[in-house]
């Protein structure tokens, strides 16, 4: 009965999404067949654009019993340089201090060069998240700023003494990633897709995100049903544990029928 309930969650701002997590995994058990997003600053819409700086708060989920549910993550993300590994993070603060055992900032320092006082000005750092291996998988962790003492402020799976690479977006991967996770055989089914995609990926993609939103409708076919948003972070269940997991910078895909 489990195996066909399916739980969509959306988290304001205001809300921490590790406790509003924990606090559905008690509730309902392990994390089947969910998807969930949510921000970390608070928007609102207007003339169909994202606004940052205005207020926008709620929480909103739904579950659902009886249909079938294939969680899909595609990715299109490349390691860039050496791997490099986080030695010292505060994870009740969503900090990474040492990288290498030296301060965090500075592996950007090594990768950006002369470009690293333009890129730290502008707040850039969504440009090159962090990707690190789990489970044969590749969890991206957003850096979303950096602090006066050369910690990183982050949201996403990082842990100490985790081998760790600077990623760039590849569209060529993405396209491979769209084609081998949704085939034909999905194409030829009904039902509803429900997609998560990243303000990040917006971000980086610029125009180029619109194409990527219509690649994934004609991969699925006229016979599915898209509805989607853009969010700042998405709750994913793990393969092999069933637990839901933050990530960012990927797209999300929750198949029901």
């Amino acid at each position: 009965y489990k195996e066909k309930q399916f739980l969509f969650s959306f988290f304001p701002a205001h809300a921490n999404p590790s406790n509003c997590l924990r606090g559905f995994e008690l509730s309902l058990g392990k994390i089947f067949n969910g998807i969930g997003a949510g921000f970390i600053k608070t928007y609102a819409t207007k003339n169909y654009q994202l606004l940052s700086d205005t207020v926008d708060e709620g929480l909103a989920s739904v579950l659902s019993s009886g249909i079938e549910t294939n969680p899909v993550r595609l990715e299109g993300f490349l390691p860039l340089g050496k791997p490099f590994t986080i030695t010292r993070i505060r994870a009740q603060r969503n900090l990474i201090l040492e990288i290498n055992n030296r301060p965090a900032i500075n592996i950007y320092k090594h990768y950006l060069d002369e470009k690293f006082d333009i890129f730290t000005k502008n707040r850039l750092f969504t440009l090159y998240p962090m990707g690190i291996q789990d489970r044969q998988q590749t969890r991206l962790i957003n850096i979303l700023d950096y602090l006066d003492d050369g910690s990183l402020a982050y949201i996403g799976p990082a842990r100490e003494n985790a081998l760790a690479n600077l990623m760039i977006f590849h569209p060529p991967s993405f396209v491979q990633s769209l084609k081998r996770r949704l085939g034909h055989e999905i194409a030829r089914q009904h039902g509803v897709a429900f997609v998560v995609n990243s303000t990040v990926r917006k971000k980086i993609l610029k125009d180029y995100a619109a194409e990527e939103i219509r690649l994934i409708k004609n991969q699925l076919g006229n016979n599915i049903k898209v509805i989607g948003l853009y969010a700042d972070y998405a709750v994913y269940p793990d393969a092999a544990t069933k637990e839901g997991v933050i990530e960012t910078g990927n797209t999300y895909i929750a198949l029901c029928q």
